[in-house]
Parts: C-alpha cells; sequence; structure tokens
C-alpha cells in the first residue's frame, strides 16, 4: 500500500534529484540564528533522557534514576512510541509532544500540550489502512518563528514527507525524499545543513540496501547534501539525530546502524569521507537508536537498542567517545527495544 502524499489535504509536489556525495555547507558571513529554546516538556532539575519504552515514556536522569512517572501517548498501545519533544509547537513557550506509532497499527498522530498535557491534535497523518508505522521530528523548517511537524512513513509505503505548519496544523510541503520505488522507510531529523540559519530536512533510508542520507531545503525543493552514511558493507539503513556538539551553533547528525560491525555510530561533521565511527554495544546486531542530552555546558550522545535487546540506555563524550554511563529505562528483561 502507498500512504498518501498528503493525507491532511494540501498541495501534494514531488522533487527530482541527483544524489551525489557532498558537504554540510556553512558558508562565510552568515549568521545561524538561534531561536529561544522553549521550556522543556519534561521540565526536571537535572538533564534528562527521554526514553520510549513498553508502551509510554519516561524521563530519566544520565545515571538512570526516573524523574518522572511513565506517560502513555496511546491508551492500550503496547508497542514502543516515537516521539519528539524538542518544540512549542502552539506558542505558549513550552515544548509539546508528538507521538506516532511504531508499526502495526494505524498511522495515528496525537500532539501534546507541555504546558497542561492537553490534546493539541490527534489525527490519522496517513491512509488509516496502513499499517506500517510512521516517523516525526520537528523544528521551524519555513522560518516563521513556530515549529512544524515533519512526517514519513515506515517501510512498506513510498518515501513521502510531510510537512504540517505549526499552529495551523495545515499541510503545507509534501515530497518525496527518494525514488518511489524505494520503499523502505525513512528516518528524520532537522537541523541548519547550509549555514542560512534556517532548519532543513534531513532524511535517511531506515533500511534497504545502502544507508543513505540527504539534506533538503526549501521544504523538498532543492537537495543541500547527499551522502552514505556507512560503508557499502553495511545496509541496514540509518538511524539519525542532530545536536550540536561541540558548541558552534552548528548541528553534527548522529547516525545509527544495526551492530555485527565497527560502525556502529556515526558522527558526521561536514564531511561525508571522515565520519567518526565507534561501538556502542559490544556483540549486538540489531538496530542502534542514537539521540542526545544537554548537560552543563555539553551535549552528549545518547543510544539505546532497537527491537531483540533489554533497554540499554548509554551516553558517551562526543569528543572521546566514552561511555559515561549505562543503565536499563525499565524491565532489563523487555526486549521491545527503546525509542529515544
Amino acid at each position: 500500500m502507498e500512504a498518501p502524499v498528503a493525507y491532511l489535504g494540501g498541495k501534494a509536489s514531488t522533487v527530482t534529484t541527483t544524489h551525489t556525495n557532498g558537504n554540510f555547507i556553512v558558508e562565510a558571513d552568515q549568521t545561524i540564528r538561534t531561536a529561544m529554546a522553549p521550556t522543556p516538556f519534561f521540565n526536571t532539575s537535572v538533564p534528562a533522557i527521554t526514553v520510549g519504552q513498553g508502551g509510554s515514556l519516561r524521563a530519566w536522569s544520565t545515571d538512570g534514576t526516573a524523574l518522572t512517572a511513565p506517560l502513555t501517548p496511546f491508551m492500550g498501545y503496547q508497542g514502543v512510541p516515537r516521539f519528539n519533544i524538542d518544540s512549542d509547537l502552539n506558542g505558549d513557550g513550552i515544548a509539546d509532544m508528538v507521538s506516532v506509532p511504531q508499526p502495526g497499527v494505524a498511522p495515528h498522530m496525537v500532539v501534546f500540550s507541555g504546558k497542561d498535557m492537553s490534546v493539541l491534535r490527534s489525527v490519522y497523518v496517513f491512509d488509516p489502512r496502513f499499517l506500517g508505522g510512521v516517523n516525526v521530528t520537528t523544528g521551524d523548517v519555513d522560518a516563521n518563528g513556530v515549529a512544524d511537524i515533519i512526517l514519513a512513513a515506515d517501510a512498506g509505503a513510498t518515501p513521502h514527507v510531510v510537512v504540517i505548519s505549526g499552529g495551523t496544523w495545515e499541510v503545507m510541503a509534501s515530497f518525496y525524499a527518494f525514488d518511489k520505488s524505494f520503499k523502505g522507510g525513512l528516518r528524520l531529523a532537522t537541523a541548519d545543513a547550509d549555514g542560512d540559519g534556517v532548519l532543513d530536512i534531513i532524511t535517511s533510508t531506515a533500511s534497504g540496501p545502502i544507508s543513505h542520507v540527504v539534506a533538503f531545503g526549501n521544504l523538498g525543493q532543492s537537495v543541500i547534501s547527499s551522502f552514505y552514511a556507512f560503508p557499502e558493507a553495511v545496509k541496514n539503513g540509518v538511524e539519525i539525530a542532530a545536536a550540536d556538539l561541540n558548541n558552534d551553533n552548528i548541528a553534527e547528525l548522529i547516525l545509527g546502524t544495526s551492530g555485527g560491525t565497527s560502525q556502529q555510530v556515526g558522527i558526521y561533521r561536514g564531511n561525508p569521507n571522515a565520519i567518526d565511527y565507534f561501538m556502542a554495544y559490544e556483540n549486538w546486531n540489531g538496530d542502534v537508536r542514537v539521540g542526545s542530552v544537554k548537560t552543563a555546558g555539553k551535549t552528549l550522545i545518547t543510544t539505546g537498542p532497537g527491537q531483540g535487546a533489554g533497554p540499554n540506555v548509554r551516553t558517551f563524550d562526543p569528543d572521546s567517545y566514552d561511555l559515561l554511563d549505562s543503565f536499563f529505562a525499565g524491565n532489563e528483561y523487555d526486549l521491545s527495544g527503546v525509542t529515544l
């Protein structure tokens, strides 16, 4: 089944692209605009890692202390919810949460207010018959001062990306990240890939024969950069996150793939020929989920295993890639994996 380009309405569009290896561009004399960060969704007194596991979300300290009670985005859903809690979507200065399910159920998106936990939006973002799962990220990709929601279908559908305007909830863009024949699913992030101060949409293949990452500008109408994240022998797709790891106001990409290789996690700093790789989990052959957590003056890399392993969340130094902390975010015998 093909998930529709824009199930919520709006004008569909497609982009014809030629993908070649390239660099993220930081042009001279460009000013990187940074919006005021909203109050975190889980406004804890210590740095927190939000983990999806066992049907719910929960904030944990980097040393493994549970900081909040479990939050269940979808009543009765026992899978691992996907989510994003980075952006203020209704303009009240507090980060809101967008949650979508993994494969197995209808493509339902729920947006929760970070202020009072009320439901801001609850809709099917693709055809309700599509059960392949959804991926989500957020960011102000049209530079109007309000964060937007970016969605894509997982494996089984064509590689559609849909952009929903924050505040109005209308579809303002939709495009194909790869050729329509690709049905391996997409992963998503936002980052300023060309140094113009506007967040761009970063996509990666979730599965399939290549680990391809493409950065799109102008709401999907132009390709800024395109590269293969892992060596040719690694063919299991790419988990993706973006964070400023060296405090230069330019985001690096944090890339994760399946285990069984010496390139489990990659850090992309703008040169596809010089990606740093490190191992997050020895003797693990499943997916490695990636993210970040801000501590005092530093942003750390976070990892968690996909389905088939206990919820072992780890943090790593962004400079040395040394392991800093490791804990189980819940029942260590629950092998459903985690989301970050």
